[in-house]
């Protein structure tokens, strides 16, 4: 080859293999082009957040270039882009479907990281309707959701995986800029999951969140388990993360997470709250804390970290170490915002502190002590003045200093402080006696406290009804009332032009003690008063008017409703009736010819029935409907309402039926107990029978049983004929509190002795019915014969049974036995409350198993006169211990006893039905106690036992021991026209009573008693206001004591109740035969009335499925009872507040505080600091997320637009749900180690 041909050919391969690079270059920029316009509109987009347009632009690029360079990138851009449009289903559920396309790259784990993130910061609420769900939006119609605890359970699944993804990442050899990414989104996945897992266990309060386990504690795990309680899991977390940050060599973060871990070890501490729990040594928060200092000197949080451990330590009162803490905050880091807070704390701490507390008033002879709290004094100055209180209620004056007089008293006290500023009480006797008012004055260098001092002999009751004030004074220690003593009332009201206004009233007590004064404006009125005579003194405390929006005042109109049946089949037909009345000034008034509007509403609010009615001469309507084949399952509703009525429906009972597609049981379940008492050792054959209701026995039927045993005290009451209205036991119950001596043993027992499980389950199995339908189970006793406190009680066993037959039917039945120490039990009750003496006091013994049948037994009678005999406790010795201290031994030398003086005695025994009647007559007024004795099958002593009182005119009761205030009425219940005998007896002789007449929030009559002794009666009239009851309230005073004692009184409604008699004519029908049956309507005195009646009759099995959902019509109208809300006050809770002065010099403005510093209360950012400066070569999540705001589409909706912050879509308020538990997770150490780190400049 020639040498020129060879010099062409050099040139030639020269300049190919120059050009070769750019046209692969410019081929590679034709490619790259393709697209680039669309990527970058939909970025640009993006950035301005019209993201409904950058959508669209992010899916016309994947679908033109499936394959291009941006195609992952904008998967998960989209899926942000769904989000911020409030589209939270979709974007899950696009982020889930591209999610296998982005397999084993690095955008696979920031997809599961938004998804978690996205997952945390939705809205949790949300409204369902037809299949598909509104977040964060009402939508009329649909059905409220709530998804809290599934978003943060699914959030962290996610952000789980977004970590495995992340360790396996780190673990291939990746680019160091890779790694560092990799590196940097590891850590942040980590802080998110440390706020949602601490959101969940209850970022507020410490009391949510569990301590670590000692295993855990004692040797750190190197993976994680699933197991790990919450705490467990962020500590691992934070060590994992902390541990990433120093492969990176990221100073800055490690410290910030260090600090952020310091915090959370304050939270789980309850170091925040004041009161720390008890935690071991290694979970100290100052052992972080102090590592932050250490370590981290220059970090931003070092001025935060002193603060929070002076905090912390003067939390724990421990304040001259967090006062060297303060002082070193504000040496070290003087321009740091926390040390104004510092200095703010440090001025608080040595800051002189002065409170007083004692109660208002003291008794003559009592030297008045008054407790204080104090800190940082050293010295005190005490002044008593003699006070003009007389001359100050007078004027109306605000300047009390005008009224104190001569000095009385000036001296200095030296104080326990110890310079360490800690607070400490002392108590100071102030050296005064006499009756009267004093101005006590306490100052120390900055602080001057006054305070009114009371020394007084007298007190009063202050009572506030709807209308007025009432005030019942009288001497403190003998009872007698003061009279001509003056009163100030002052009474301070809101006007209907929403302006306070005071009005003063003086006055003077009348000869019973007693002043009145009616309200200006009731409703909004506060009272306080002050009595006086000369220097004796007497002030309340402020009192409030009762509200009252009595049912008995106002109009209501009221349905009665029923229907024939209370379950129906669908394609049934329903019949109702109902009865209207209309309450006025309480009478029931008929209302005929009333339109009345029915409507019926079905369990899902569909109006099934709608009707126009009108009432008959008896004011009822009456209709009926079908059901439709497919009508709707649960319960029903019929809605009743006036024509013309501004009101809504009218108050009905009864108008609820339910339609079920059931089927009626064809069997019962049966359990049968012996029939003989149980005696407490014994064993117990328990029958469960299961019989058809056609009589067959259920055979081979397979049983589920079991058997609960609970504590069980008998009980029984004489039946009284209203019952249904006040309760068993109206009108004797109150009885037992005084004087039965059964009742006081076993409320000193079960209050005192022993509170036993209820319903504890003792046995329990499985079998099969025999050929009779039966299966026995065998109960042993035994057992609790050697318990130390079960066996000195009764018990009472409940079995429970399911039985199954072979056609798969299954049904429930139960029963219960009682298991006792003896055979029976007996009781006694009288006629009457008390008789008077010369009558015959009318008596019946009543004899009753545990099942209370009655038992026919023989015994004696005794009947004893009770007296009272004075004993010097501290000498007896045959008193024992418990018995002293019930009495009170430790206050007073002396007490009384009972002395029975046998009166009569005589056998006596109890048909078969268990009655025993008998007659006592006595001439000589007292307490007698009355005793029946008899012996039990098993040879026991069972005793009845009952006190009872026969009273005179002249009887003063002096020779008798009552208790402090006692209220007996003679008779259980009254009728309108009769008069009460009502017995008030006290404890102190001569002492006046005042006995009111009560209702509601009003009292309706006062009577003031002035007994010549111990014991007074009384007489009240009974009308037609005391129907259908009233209240008794005695009120004494003497003693330096308040008595107080309350009785309600019942009155029944007689004439307006009807009683309603069946009587079929035959026991027994057979099918297809007729019955008859006579209905008999009676009033109150048994005449017979003409009144129409409704019948219905109804198969017995349907009230298996469903119960009777109609009330019992007396108690429909006449059964509301009206309460006790009148208020009560004395002068003996006035409490004298004192006026305190501070000549502190002001510090407040000028060390502003800040708060608290973050972490202290939740969780803030881990590493905010550098999350801003992410890697700029890198993909930041930061701006990858874009900033939660919202789009411009959804912020026209919503002004506030989305409720989300900055960074990872912020988190949840007060968030606290269980999380999924996670996979487990090994960190990779090892990869982390070997890999290159990163300048601090390009730290994430």
């Amino acid at each position: 080859m020639s040498s020129s041909r060879r010099t062409r050919f050099v040139w030639l391969f020269l300049l190919v293999f120059i050009f070769l690079p750019y046209l692969y270059l410019l081929k590679g920029q034709n490619k790259k082009t393709e697209g680039e316009d669309l990527y970058q509109k939909g970025i640009k987009s993006f950035q301005e957040k019209t993201f409904s347009e950058a959508l669209r632009s992010f899916q016309e690029y994947l679908k033109q270039y499936p394959k291009g360079k941006y195609v992952k990138e904008l998967k998960v851009k989209s899926t942000i882009a769904y989000f911020h449009l409030r589209k939270y289903s979709e974007a899950e559920e696009y982020g889930l479907k591209v999610l296998p396309s982005l397999k084993g790259t690095i955008w696979q784990a920031r997809l599961y990281r938004i998804l978690g993130q996205h997952r945390f910061a939705k809205p949790h609420w949300g409204y369902k309707k037809r299949g598909k769900i509104t977040w964060g939006r009402y939508v009329q119609g649909g059905r409220y959701i709530w998804t809290q605890r599934e978003d943060y359970q699914k959030a962290v699944e996610y952000l789980e995986k977004a970590q495995n993804h992340y360790m396996a990442l780190s673990e291939k050899k990746l680019p160091t800029k890779k790694l560092k990414t990799v590196r940097h989104e590891w850590i942040g996945t980590d802080e998110e999951l440390i706020r949602i897992i601490d959101s969940i266990s209850g970022r507020w309060s410490y009391y949510y969140r569990p301590l670590p386990s000692k295993a855990f504690l004692a040797k750190k795990p190197k993976e994680y388990n699933p197991k790990f309680n919450s705490s467990e899991k962020i500590l691992f977390l934070y060590d994992e993360a902390m541990e990433l940050a120093k492969a990176g060599k990221l100073d800055k973060t490690t410290g910030n997470l260090l600090y952020s871990k310091g915090m959370f070890l304050v939270r789980l501490g309850g170091w925040n709250q004041g009161s720390p729990r008890k935690i071991p040594p290694s979970l100290h928060p100052f052992r972080i804390l102090k590592r932050v200092l250490k370590e981290y000197p220059k970090s931003k949080h070092a001025p935060a970290v002193l603060l929070v451990m002076g905090r912390i330590l003067e939390n724990q009162s421990k304040f001259l170490e967090a006062k060297a803490y303060y002082q070193r905050l504000v040496k070290e880091y003087p321009k740091s915002k926390w040390a104004s807070d510092a200095q703010f704390y440090t001025k608080e701490m040595e800051k002189e502190r002065l409170s007083i507390s004692a109660k208002g008033t003291f008794r003559p002879g009592e030297e008045p002590i008054l407790n204080l709290k104090l800190r940082n004094i050293m010295d005190l100055h005490i002044q008593v003045y003699d006070f003009d209180l007389a001359g100050f209620l007078n004027s109306n004056s605000n300047k009390e200093k005008a009224y104190i007089r001569k000095e009385i008293h000036n001296y200095n006290l030296k104080t326990k402080d110890k310079g360490d500023h800690k607070y400490f009480s002392m108590k100071i006797k102030i050296p005064v006696k006499s009756v009267g008012p004093y101005w006590v004055k306490i100052s120390s260098n900055f602080i001057e406290a006054n305070r009114l001092l009371l020394i007084s002999d007298i007190a009063f009751v202050q009572r506030l009804d709807r209308n007025k004030v009432f005030l019942f004074a009288a001497d403190a220690n003998s009872g007698k009332p003061i009279t001509n003593g003056k009163v100030l009332i002052i009474e301070r009201y809101l006007t209907p032009r929403h302006t306070y206004r005071v009005d003063y009233y003086r006055g003077r007590t009348n000869q019973d003690g007693i002043a009145t004064k009616f309200l200006a404006l009731p409703p909004s009125s506060s009272i306080k008063a002050v009595v006086w005579q000369g220097n004796r003194f007497a002030i309340s405390n402020r009192g409030y008017t009762p509200y009252s929006s009595s049912y008995y005042t106002r109009l209501n109109y009221r349905f009665y409703s029923i229907t024939d049946r209370p379950v129906y089949r669908p394609s049934h037909k329903v019949h109702f009736k109902a009865y209207l009345r209309l309450y006025k000034n309480g009478i029931y008034n008929n209302m005929p010819n009333e339109i009345v509007r029915v409507r019926i509403i079905s369990p899902r609010g569909k109006e099934v029935y709608k009707a126009r009615h009108i009432t008959d001469e008896n004011g009822a309507i009456h209709g009926s409907f079908q059901l439709a084949k497919k009508a709707d399952l649960g319960m029903y509703r019929i809605y009743y309402r006036l024509q013309n009525s501004r009101y809504g429906y009218h108050y009905s009972q009864g108008n609820r039926f339910r339609v079920e597609e059931y089927k009626k049981p064809e069997f019962e379940v049966l359990v049968d107990t012996p029939k003989k008492q149980v005696k407490l050792g014994q064993k117990v054959k328990i029958k469960i029978k299961g019989r058809y209701y056609f009589g067959a026995p259920v055979v081979g039927a397979k049983v589920k049983y079991q058997i609960f045993r609970k504590n069980f005290f008998h009980s029984y009451y004489p039946p009284g004929p209203w019952d249904w209205l006040y309760g068993y036991g109206y009108g004797i119950r109150y009885l037992d509190a005084y004087y039965n001596i059964g009742w006081h043993n076993w409320y000193f027992y079960h209050s005192h002795q022993y509170r036993a499980p209820s319903g504890e389950l003792v046995l329990q199995g499985t079998g099969r019915t025999n050929e009779q339908g039966v299966l026995e189970v065998l109960l042993d006793t035994s057992k609790y014969l050697n318990h130390p406190v079960l066996k000195k009680v009764d018990h009472l066993f409940t079995v429970k049974a399911e039985m199954t037959d072979q056609s798969r039917r299954m049904i429930r039945g139960g029963g219960s036995m009682k298991v006792t120490r003896k055979a029976f039990y007996s009781y006694i009750f009288s006629q009457r409350g008390f008789y008077t003496a010369g009558d015959k006091g009318k008596f019946e013994v009543t004899a009753l198993k545990a099942s209370n049948e009655p038992v026919q037994t023989k015994g004696i009678l005794k009947i004893f006169k009770v007296k009272k005999v004075e004993v010097s406790i501290n000498k007896d010795k045959k008193i024992s211990d418990k018995i002293k201290k019930l009495l009170g031994t430790g206050k007073l030398k002396k007490q009384f006893t009972e002395k029975l003086t046998l009166v009569h005695s005589r056998p006596l025994s109890t048909n078969a039905e268990g009655k025993a009647v008998f007659e006592f007559k006595t001439d000589e007024p007292g307490r007698y106690r009355l005793i029946f004795e008899s012996k039990d099958s098993w040879g026991q002593t069972v005793q009845g036992i009952r006190d009872i009182w026969f009273t005179s005119k002249d009887f003063t009761g002096n020779q008798f021991n009552f208790g402090n205030l006692e209220i007996l009425m003679d008779k259980r219940h009254y009728e309108e026209g009769e008069t009460a005998q009502v017995m008030v007896n006290i404890q102190q002789k001569g002492a006046t009573v005042l006995l009111t007449e009560e209702v509601g929030s009003e009292i309706l009559a006062t009577h003031v008693l002035h007994p010549k002794g111990k014991s007074a009666l009384l007489e009240i009239p009974i009308s037609k206001k005391h129907i259908p009851n009233f209240f008794l309230q005695a009120v004494s005073i003497y003693q330096g004591k308040i008595h107080l004692q309350r009785v309600q009184v019942f009155v029944p409604p007689v004439k307006k109740i009807l009683k309603l008699a069946l009587k079929p004519s035959k026991p027994f029908y057979r099918p297809g035969e007729k019955a008859k049956i006579d209905v008999l309507v009676t009033d109150g005195h048994q005449k017979p009335v003409s009144v129409p009646v409704c019948l219905g009759v109804v198969d017995q099995s349907v009230y298996y499925i469903q119960g009777n959902l109609t009330p019992d019509v007396r108690k429909f109208f006449y059964g509301t009872l009206r309460g006790w809300s009148l208020q009560y006050l004395s002068s003996y809770s006035f409490i004298s507040y004192a006026i305190i002065k501070d000549n502190s010099p002001y510090y407040y403005s000028l060390y502003p505080c800040h708060g608290m510093p973050p972490g202290w209360w939740y969780t803030g950012p881990v590493a905010e600091e550098e999350s801003e400066k992410e890697i700029r070569d890198g993909y930041s999540l930061r701006k990858l997320a874009g900033q939660s705001q919202g789009a411009p589409e959804a912020q026209k909706k919503s002004k506030k637009g989305f409720s989300g912050k900055a960074g990872r879509f912020g988190a949840a308020k007060k968030a606290r749900a269980p999380m999924a538990p996670p996979g487990d997770r090994k960190m990779a150490k090892d990869a982390l180690a070997k890999s290159p780190s990163a300048s601090n400049k390009q730290q994430a």
